[in-house]
This record gives structure tokens, sequence and C-alpha cells, in this order.
């Protein structure tokens, strides 16, 4: 009888624990894999970039080891009007501990060529609701007296990006929650972190093979990371290693990735996996992150611009 009662208690501890994470603030720390198979996510000012007329589907499972574990799943849509100008449509839900919570993103894009120099501007609001399971933190004598009241909190958030490209180079800053919002949960009011992201890379074509290499750097609050990507293309297939250093966290952590995936005219699918290969055997939270994403051009890859074939070329 005794272990089974241990077993639930600590089962309500853990919950708990993941409750008052939630609350306070705890920005979730999302290994993405792939930098432009999910656009929106890092820059959106990219958006629009593969094709005038697309639809990109993304699954992320980080590690599925842990109960409750972090998994999200999203859609982004696109159209390019003419002029340069293009829009976009974003919808993702991301389940964390006992938090989900739903996002959905309108996205302006604008491109601009000035000689040899590629431009591209966007900025996307978003309107965010996270909702919270007190359902499920029950203590022994019943619900937590602390989690009464309202448990969704819903909040608008502005981000912005711009990105370049000259002869085969490309670099873009990008910021989001850049109005840094806050909402109201329960009793208590929280504040949500801006991030500020940079990226350069370098894209190469020899004959039929085409490598890319990029290197991304990310800070919210106190929390810093720097992702090392480089992909090889030849002709429909592309692999991809990537590196990824995580800084400021309980403690500092490097992931190692490998990628895959084919893209053609019309239809792209690729799959990543990341993991810690350095970790102790009964580290569960740094094995296994999975991110699996489709892609959809209806109006076929955009082949006119080299920002285009830098983006086509990385995983």
């Amino acid at each position: 009888m005794r272990k089974p009662l241990l077993q639930s208690m600590i089962r309500i501890i853990l919950l708990q624990i993941a409750a008052l994470c939630t609350l306070v603030g705890f920005s979730q720390d999302y290994i993405f894999t792939q930098k432009t198979n999910d656009l929106n996510s890092f820059n959106p000012s990219l958006v629009g970039t593969q094709s005038d007329m697309g639809v990109q589907l993304n699954y992320y499972n980080q590690w599925p080891q842990l109960d409750n574990n972090p998994i999200l799943m999203s859609m982004l849509t696109n159209y390019n009007l003419k002029n340069g100008l293009g829009i976009g449509l974003a919808y993702c839900t991301e389940l964390f501990g006992l938090t989900k919570e739903n996002k959905v993103k309108t996205n302006v894009n604008y491109a601009l060529n000035t000689g040899d120099i590629e431009l591209k501007f966007g900025t996307s609001l978003g309107f965010n609701q996270q909702s919270f399971d007190v359902n499920r933190i029950n203590t022994p004598v019943g619900p937590d007296p602390n989690l009464t009241g309202n448990n969704t909190g819903r909040y608008f958030t502005l981000d912005i990006g711009a990105a370049a490209y000259y002869h085969g180079f490309v670099a873009g800053v990008s910021s989001y929650q850049l109005n840094k919002p806050s909402y109201k949960m329960f009793s208590s009011t929280y504040n949500v972190n801006a991030s500020y992201n940079g990226f350069v890379g370098y894209s190469k074509k020899l004959k039929d093979i085409r490598i890319s290499g990029l290197i991304a750097f990310q800070q919210i609050s106190k929390l810093s990371s720097l992702d090392y990507h480089i992909s090889g293309q030849y002709k429909f297939v592309k692999l991809g290693l990537g590196l990824h250093s995580y800084y400021g966290e309980y403690r500092n952590t490097d992931y190692i990735s490998a990628s895959s995936g084919v893209i053609f005219d019309q239809f792209s699918v690729a799959y990543s996996y990341a993991s810690d290969p350095f970790s102790r055997p009964n580290d569960l939270i740094a094995r296994g992150t999975h991110h699996a994403t489709v892609a959809w051009f209806f109006k076929g890859l955009k082949k006119e611009s080299g920002l285009s074939d830098f983006v086509n070329g990385m995983l």
C-alpha cells in the first residue's frame, strides 16, 4: 500500500512544481532543429520566401520520455501579392505540463531588391490564449486553494523581422513579443518576455550540390542559445547536421541534431532528431526531440531569388 501512495504523492508534487514554473512565467525552450522549415517562428520577414502560395505544417515533440512533455503543432499559410507585398496566417497549439497555449498570427511582409541586394521586412500581430488545467492539481484533501479563479490568460503580441541577401551571404534580425505583454491568471499578473534573434548564413551551389551554413542566436530573459547548422542538397534530397548550445538555464546544455528531407517543386517533407549524446543514461530531459514538417507549394518554388534558394536549401 505504501508504494502506490508514495507514487501518488510524488506525482502530485511534480504537477505542483510544473504549475508553479508555468505561472511564474517560465518560457519553454524549444529546440527548433529545422529553422527555415518553420519560417514564422524563425523570422517573420521570411514568410512567403519559398513560394508565392503555400502551406507549412509542423509537429514538434520534445522529451517524449516525460509525462506532459512539450508538444507543438502549427500551420502557416502564405500568399504573395504584387509589388513585393505578401500576407500570411499562422495557427499554433502548444502543450506543456498543465498548460495549453493557442496562438493566431497574421503576417505582412515586403520584398525589395536594390541592385544585387535582396531585402525582406515582415511583421506579425498575434493573439495568444493560455489556459491552465486546474483539475489536475489535486492534493489529498482536494483542489489546491491557491489555484482558484480565472485559469485563462489572453494577450496580444507583436513580432518584427528583417533579412538581407547578397551574393550567397544572408543575414537577419528579429524580435518576438516585442511589446512585452502581460496577462492575468488566477489572482496574479504575469509578464511575457521579448526575445531577440539574429542569424548569418552562406550558401554555395557546386554543379548539382548546394552547401548551406547557418549560425543563429536567440536571447530571451536570462536564457540564450547559439545554433550552428550545415545542410547539403543533391537534386531533391537534403541532409543536415546541427549543434545547439543553451546557456542561462539551471544548467548549460548542448544538443546535436540530424535532419533529412526531400523537396520538389510543389511539395517538401523533412524530419529531424536532436539529443545530447553525452548525457547520463537517466537524464530524460536531454534525450529525444522530434521535429517533422510538411509543406505544399501551390504555385511552385520561387527560383528567381537568391534568398529563396538559401531558404529552400536549408533544413
